[in-house]
């Protein structure tokens, strides 16, 4: 029997148009916020593993390796951290949420290299001494060098290692101070006031040339 469909039987109304475009406008902001967290997660992975490998290196020579803070030639610097970790870390050294380019680099992470050569069991307070962070904490505020400053690809925040080996996400990453780095390989040293200078109040945050990164879609 052919079944007759009534004129206006397959219309939408304004009501179901409007429950259907919340449902999906829904799910794709859970779709990010869902991604966001995993490549979050990644990152934390990332750092986790690196804290073993470094724990490691100390156990068996009783001190951490010479490490530079940022190296822009990660393969041919031997002090940069892709250099000194080796090639069973190289899976771990990029951040998910880094755009292609800073990918390319092979390392998104900087080290505390007021730690290089020292060993782990020598430091103080091993719960707030940071190790690792993302790159893009060193973007800070001229305002406020204890705030993040652009977007970041972490929901505003990035994760930071501690040398007791747990891990934080936190917009108000560690301050960063010019005593605390040493120069990259193939940079002079930058000129040190006189003995008799009084030290300044607040040390400058040292930030390396790092481009302000776009956040992912």
């Amino acid at each position: 029997m052919q079944r007759k469909w009534r004129r206006g039987a397959l219309a939408f109304t304004l009501v179901e148009i409007t429950i259907v475009a919340g449902i999906i406008g829904g799910s794709q902001g859970s779709y990010a916020g869902a991604l966001d967290r995993a490549k979050r997660a990644q990152c934390e992975h990332n750092l986790g593993q690196l804290y073993l490998g470094l724990y490691q290196k100390d156990l068996f020579d009783g001190r951490l390796p010479e490490i530079s803070f940022f190296s822009k030639e990660p393969e041919k610097d031997p002090r940069s951290l892709l250099h000194v970790m080796g090639p069973d870390f190289r899976g771990v050294m990029v951040c998910p949420t880094m755009p292609e380019d800073i990918k390319r680099l092979g390392c998104t992470y900087v080290f505390n290299d007021a730690l290089s050569g020292k060993s782990l069991d020598t430091i103080p307070d091993r719960k707030g001494t940071w190790v690792l962070m993302d790159m893009t904490g060193t973007v800070r505020s001229k305002e406020n060098p204890d705030q993040l400053s652009g977007p970041q690809p972490h929901s505003e925040g990035v994760n930071v290692l501690y040398a007791d080996g747990h891990i934080e996400w936190t917009k108000t990453p560690p301050r960063l101070r010019a005593a605390d780095a040493k120069p990259e390989a193939g940079r002079p040293a930058e000129p040190q006031p006189p003995a008799e200078a009084p030290a300044p109040a607040s040390p400058p945050v040292r930030l390396p040339q790092i481009p302000v990164l776009p956040r992912p879609q």
